[in-house]
């Protein structure tokens, strides 16, 4: 077995409610049993489990019910498995559904994938010297676990006109968060802030923000917003946005290739993978709607469709 998992001693059962829900996340290769391809190669959606207590565990995919029996693991992080004979399935938390609407300006959805972000224990508190000052990055992953959203095997990334930009639960819905890479429209620079989507064209954010740089939207959602901006601090300009990797060495600038700092050591990071054949405002659009849900395709730039969209989804928070 695999270093990173061990074998649950406690029945399939009891790690599910009734509706609960299991990913296929990989399926083994049949010519050799120990080896499997990579997760989402092979995706066959959603499959609704209906465990009984005492008994085998059924689930339901594509209107068949088969049995779903085999060794539960959990890897280091958190996340569980049930190995089966021929496919590893993930058990995916889906208590909570996020956001589902569909208006004449958009629709936003809950990833199919997306669940609670699998943080363990650890707090990242590294500094270092740069010529225009110390810099310091800032993980605070007990603080942020009620709060970070995983979508697309990933907790944090590189989108929206390559802004780095997380997902979070905010009430009962999940909404999408950006750092702001320059300050502008009173807005402080390196901070987290609240947007409704892309559309290739600008980041959907209205102009809610007060003389303090603080969002209006909602109370909640301002409260997620001061927790995040205090517990995942990362310095923009450092960070390279393919790598997630911080090479600059303050005593040897000339240097290449010397990593100071790795962040997929800390978070799951994903950028989006550059085409030379599409747009890249379209590819980068399509990216995000993938990884938050949010797809404001008739919310046009200049207009007054930003704000009756920012409402529909506000108004559904509780």
């Amino acid at each position: 077995m695999d270093k990173s998992t061990k074998e649950l001693s406690i029945p399939i059962e009891a790690l599910l409610k009734k509706g609960a829900h299991v990913v296929l996340a990989k399926r083994r290769v049949f010519a050799d049993a120990k080896s499997r391809v990579p997760a989402g190669s092979i995706s066959q959606g959603e499959i609704e489990v209906q465990p009984r207590v005492g008994g085998p565990l059924f689930f339901k995919e594509g209107g068949n019910t088969s049995n779903l029996s085999g060794m539960v693991v959990q890897e280091s992080t958190g996340r569980i498995f049930v190995d089966t004979a021929t496919s590893r399935y993930e058990l995916l938390d889906k208590t909570f559904t996020g956001l589902n609407i569909e208006t004449s300006l958009g629709s936003v959805h809950y990833p199919l994938d997306a669940q609670p972000a699998k943080l363990d224990n650890e707090i990242v508190d590294f500094s270092f010297k740069t010529p225009q000052g110390d810099r310091r990055i800032y993980i605070n992953k007990p603080a942020l676990r009620s709060v970070l959203l995983e979508s697309n095997g990933a907790q944090i990334f590189s989108g929206a006109d390559g802004r780095f930009m997380i997902l979070a639960r905010v009430g009962n819905i999940h909404l999408p968060f950006y750092m702001s890479l320059h300050g502008t429209s009173g807005k402080t620079r390196g901070e987290w802030y609240p947007f409704f989507g892309y559309n290739g064209e600008w980041i959907i954010k209205g102009n809610q923000i007060d003389a303090n740089g603080k969002m209006t939207y909602h109370l909640q959602i301002t409260e997620i917003q001061e927790k995040l901006n205090s517990n995942l601090r990362l310095p923009q300009d450092y960070l390279n946005r393919e790598t997630g990797k911080i090479t600059y060495y303050p005593d040897k600038p000339n240097a290449p290739g010397n990593d100071i700092f790795d962040l997929n050591n800390h978070l799951s990071y994903k950028s989006r993978s550059k085409k030379t054949d599409e747009n890249e405002n379209e590819e980068d659009a399509r990216f995000v709607a993938e990884i938050t849900g949010y797809n404001p395709k008739n919310v046009k730039h200049n207009s007054h469709t930003a704000l009756p969209w920012i409402n529909s989804i506000v108004t559904k928070m509780a």
